[in-house]
């Protein structure tokens, strides 16, 4: 669409173009036409804003103020849509409405530099604390002795088979998890 090109003021890649036969919005990554024929809805708010919805669902909104837009320009995008498609919108309260200044880049900060010896310890790459990780350790050894325990008794005093296997296997899960965490 050819007409009068205007550079976003904070992103230097993108342009707004408005042109008697409606307006397109071209950014690094995409372009957005909604033409004045395939307009299905313009609002209109009275500090100059206005958003054009095209038939095809795509919508370009227009900050008069990022793009450095004079009366001619606000005009312009909504001259050729139909009368009945202009939708009025109430006033915007005035902290809402977007100064030059708002979109203007602002200065980088300074960057901040951190003395070597204040650098921070570097994360962990684990979920177990060393304090914990020993725990699990005692704690399966201990499982595993009582299964020894239990099963060197159970030879020795002709208990009932069936309750030595149910208690040696109840011990050796209880150890199994310690040993596979740590």
């Amino acid at each position: 669409m050819a007409g009068r090109e205007f550079p976003a003021l904070d992103d230097p890649e993108a342009r707004l173009v408005v042109a008697p036969d409606g307006v397109t919005l071209r950014t690094s990554r995409r372009v957005f036409t909604v033409s004045n024929h395939g307009c299905a809805a313009a609002l209109a708010w009275p500090d100059g804003a206005r958003q054009l919805v095209g038939l095809d669902g795509v919508s370009v909104a227009v900050e008069p103020s990022r793009y450095d837009l004079d009366a001619a320009a606000v005009q312009e995008l909504t001259r050729g849509v139909h009368p009945a498609l202009v939708v009025p919108m109430p006033p915007r309260d005035a902290s809402d409405v977007p100064t030059r200044d708002a979109w203007l880049p602002r200065p980088a900060a300074p960057a901040q530099t951190t003395p070597p010896t204040a650098a921070r310890p570097p994360a962990r790459t684990t979920a177990w604390t060393p304090g914990a990780a020993v725990v699990v350790a005692v704690l399966s050894a201990l499982a595993f002795l009582m299964t020894l325990f239990v099963l060197l008794g159970s030879l020795d005093n002709g208990s009932d088979p069936d309750q030595v296997a149910t208690w040696t296997a109840t011990a050796a899960l209880a150890a199994i998890p310690g040993w596979a965490l740590t």
